[in-house]
């Protein structure tokens, strides 16, 4: 079931729809953290357990006729992935070098000794990312509930402790 979320609905005029601005909610922070405060909202308020899929207002997932891609699908690719994403894109650098081209590598450098300091066992593999030239776009993704759950209970630790230490 595709559900539209109004994501920073706490900073904005209503749209008309569910915000992420209700129960356990980021909504505010939306500025600094984009469409992660509709997935933090999920997290913590969407108690259905079945597939979780995110996409954006102008960002989907697309079978090989270029259409939407319908529940059935999704369900039929999750029991074979564990997560589907946005198709890799190369670039001509590795993440570090095309991260600093646009923002402040400081804060991925922070990000980096977070995870470090939290994921002691997940570092290694932060490093071979962020030294490897494949990046995936777009914040799109899908996964069976325990996998979307246990990404966000990963993802949002890290990024509560690099707001304390970054110029957000």
């Amino acid at each position: 079931t595709c559900i539209p979320l109004h994501v920073g609905k706490a900073g904005s005029m209503d749209l008309g729809y569910m915000g992420d601005d209700s129960g356990d909610s980021i909504s505010e922070l939306n500025v600094y953290y984009g469409e992660l405060t509709g997935i933090y909202w999920i997290w913590k308020n969407y108690t259905v357990n079945e597939n979780i899929g995110v996409c954006h207002y102008r960002r989907f997932f697309a079978n090989d006729q270029l259409e939407l891609l319908s529940e059935k699908e999704y369900d039929r690719i999750l029991m074979e992935y564990d997560i589907m994403t946005s198709k890799a894109i190369d670039t001509d650098g590795t993440y570090w070098e095309t991260y600093a081209k646009a923002h402040n590598i400081r804060d991925l450098k922070e990000e980096a000794r977070i995870i470090e300091r939290l994921y002691p066992e997940d570092y290694p593999i932060f490093c071979k990312v962020m030294e490897g030239s494949k990046q995936y776009f777009g914040n799109l993704m899908a996964a069976r509930r325990e996998i979307f759950d246990a990404y966000c209970s990963w993802l949002f630790p890290i990024f509560f402790e690099l707001e304390k230490v970054i110029d957000v």
